[in-house]
């Protein structure tokens, strides 16, 4: 009797075993969820590197993927022109830029607003253009001879907007009046040639800026702040009017809905890489980027600038 139990358990034993392993190599062997036809490609131009906006970007396309009908895909253009022309010609979707670049597609191109990039409050009140210069140089007058380091020349805080400044302030072209005129690569970069002594005045993104400093614990009155503008709108996502997706409402729609439905009062930050939709606060933003726009050619630093 005992005898036939034992064999009893080791067959229930055995067939327990068996249902596993059965289990297992049907689970192994399931295809796996089909990915969507639909790719949407986003165009982002990297500011220093490739690999580096591929990791930033990381918490984004993370927190999206299998969200919807379509995939969202990465496209990190070699350059600011490379994105602007696959965006025009329709092999990019969408393009993740600057507002003032944004205006001047708005403009000639169609492109529409999509999403903008959500930050916290205290960025948000930092991010400005900004013309910085050592503890040694005061003011503006002061700086005829120096070197003058930009961010870059497609950046909007920091090329384009104190450009104009100081062609309005110093009534000549940049090349006669500073000694040299460089192109850093990034605000952050552009920081360090004025710490390193490459730069005697540099301008870009204060929010860039101010956090490079603060890294290195450096003291405010170890550099002077000569003129910061007014606070600018986020960088946003818009739609390519040549894509082939423009006139899909229900792709967009789908992408608004679900930022709007994660919107909460927890703090964002620009590492988090959330968006928000883009609502009346920020398109009234925009409407000082369109009015600077049209008066480019009679640009007055006053009208929508502060000089410090």
């Amino acid at each position: 009797m005992n005898r036939i139990r034992i064999i009893a358990l080791i067959l229930v034993f055995l067939l327990i075993e068996a249902g596993a392993v059965f289990y297992s190599l049907a689970s192994f062997s399931k295809p796996p969820e089909p990915r969507p036809d639909i790719c949407i490609r986003i165009g982002i131009v990297p500011e220093l590197s490739k690999g580096k906006s591929s990791v930033d970007w990381e918490p984004f396309f993370n927190h999206l993927d299998g969200k919807f009908k379509f995939e969202l895909l990465p496209y990190y253009a070699n350059s600011f022109d490379e994105a602007i022309c696959g965006f025009l010609n329709g092999t990019i979707d969408l393009l993740y830029i600057d507002p003032l670049s944004f205006v001047k597609l708005q403009q000639e191109a169609s492109a529409k607003p999509l999403l903008y990039h959500k930050l916290s409050n205290k960025e948000r009140d930092l991010n400005r253009s900004v013309i910085v210069s050592t503890k040694d140089l005061k003011y503006l007058p002061d700086s005829k001879g120096k070197i003058i380091a930009f961010s870059d020349k497609n950046s909007m805080p920091g090329f384009i907007i104190p450009e104009k400044f100081l062609q309005s302030k110093l009534g000549m072209p940049l090349a006669n009046w500073f000694s040299s005129v460089l192109f850093a690569g990034s605000s952050g970069d552009a920081a360090e040639m004025l710490l390193t002594g490459k730069a005697d005045i540099i301008a870009g993104n204060w929010l860039e800026i101010s956090d490079f400093f603060a890294n290195l614990n450096l003291k405010e009155d170890e550099v002077k702040v000569l003129w910061m503008s007014k606070t600018l709108p986020e960088n946003l996502i818009c739609i390519s009017p040549g894509g082939p997706y423009a006139n899909e409402r229900t792709y967009w729609e789908d992408l608004d809905n679900y930022f709007e439905s994660q919107m909460t009062d927890s703090d964002y930050n620009r590492k988090s890489m959330f968006f928000a939709p883009v609502d009346l606060r920020y398109k009234q933003g925009l409407g000082q980027f369109e009015k600077f726009m049209d008066e480019r050619k009679t640009y007055s630093a006053d009208s929508i600038f502060i000089p410090n």
